[in-house]
């Protein structure tokens, strides 16, 4: 789970090299050695080395040992500092989910109430088609229904209030990467 962090002037003493951006950058792709990112970004080894010192310090990366190798990867704080939208997306389409098959079901629901159902004709007489009404038939073959009314447009106008904020967002995203 990704947690929430604040700014210290340390961290922005951190983020104001733009090779050390570069860096976290990179690591956001997977996670490489030392050697790895000072051949990516044709620095020298111990220039690397200082830059990672001071990210590791800052809790933006942590290095983690596979044998002989180290691999430099993000913390969920680095992370959160590169992909901040992520938690909006998500929480954005989960809802458009629920949101989505609430007003499927509640629609559903309110037009079966209009539909009537098919008498049975199989081995009916005339007399018991004839005692047969609409409401008794339909009450012998729909369940009480889970949605008022009211309960589909609240459904509809969440829907679009979602839909509307999932399209600013990705208006927004297109445009401020340019």
């Amino acid at each position: 789970m990704e947690e929430d962090f604040t700014f210290t002037s340390t961290t922005f003493k951190t983020l104001s090299s733009d090779i050390r951006v570069k860096i976290l950058k990179s690591l956001q792709r997977h996670s490489l050695t030392q050697t790895d990112l000072a051949a990516h970004l044709r620095l020298t080894i111990p220039t690397i080395k200082e830059h990672l010192d001071l990210l590791t310090e800052e809790g933006l990366i942590y290095r983690e040992e596979e044998r002989k190798w180290k691999y430099y990867k993000l913390t969920s704080k680095g992370r959160t500092l590169l992909e901040p939208e992520t938690k909006f997306i998500k929480l954005l389409l989960g809802s458009f989910t629920v949101f989505t098959v609430a007003t499927a079901i509640s629609l559903y629901t309110e037009v079966s109430k209009y539909v009537t159902p098919a008498i049975p004709l199989a081995k009916t007489t005339m007399d018991e088609v004839a005692f047969m009404t609409p409401t008794s038939t339909a009450t012998m073959l729909f369940t009480p229904y889970p949605f008022e009314p009211v309960w589909t447009a609240v459904f509809l106008i969440l829907l679009m209030v979602n839909l509307l904020a999932l399209f600013f967002f990705v208006i927004k995203l297109r445009y401020s990467k340019k």
